[in-house]
């Protein structure tokens, strides 16, 4: 019995260091493809947002054709006058354009961007940034679905998981062997002292 305590005390201690080395490696990982999943949107948005002179700045600055948000993994921008009403959207979501959460434009209003994942229906998820032009008095969304970089979200949770319980199996197994080779060798000193 001295000797499993013994066991699942070393084991107990890597186990919880094991254990905050793959979450915090998941977590950095995570961020880091949540994050860059932002890059494609961010140009896009900057650049239709960037100052024009033209009257005519929402049929320059969003390319036509129509998107659908829920099957294609193409990033797509939708215009927005001064007041939050659309103007022109590339984007549509089961045959209309979505619609999005009215604080959010004043929080671009105030913050000249606001960076956001955004869920406007069950199974459709978008990296999405908003900018505010305060020279053509309007917003640009660009947005990108999150399919590919959530089922890379999940390739990573399993590939970390699989190697946390491998590893947590080799550590019970080597604080095992430590303890047994601990217990004959003071065996055989116990043996050679008398």
């Amino acid at each position: 019995m001295k000797n499993v305590v013994a066991i699942l005390h070393h084991w107990l201690l890597t186990a919880v260091l094991l254990t905050a080395t793959i979450g915090a490696i998941y977590i950095a990982t995570q961020q880091d493809l949540r994050l860059s999943a932002n890059d494609p949107q961010i140009q896009l948005a900057e650049d239709s947002a960037n100052p024009l002179k033209t009257s005519d700045f929402q049929d320059q600055v969003i390319p036509s054709g129509k998107i659908d948000i829920r099957s294609s993994l193409a990033p797509f921008q939708i215009y927005y006058d001064d007041q939050g009403r659309e103007v022109v959207s590339q984007a549509t979501l089961d045959g209309e354009s979505p619609t999005l959460p009215a604080g959010l434009f004043d929080n671009a209003r105030k913050n000249t961007e606001v960076r956001f994942t955004w869920q406007p229906k069950d199974q459709v998820r978008i990296a999405a940034i908003l900018v505010h032009s305060s020279t053509n008095n309007g917003f640009v969304l660009a947005g990108r679905s999150l399919r590919k970089v959530e089922k890379r979200e999940n390739q990573l949770a399993i590939t970390l998981g699989t190697i946390w319980i491998a590893t947590l199996f080799l550590l019970l197994l080597l604080s095992w062997l430590a303890e047994k080779h601990s217990t004959h060798r003071a065996q055989i000193v116990g043996a050679s002292r008398s």
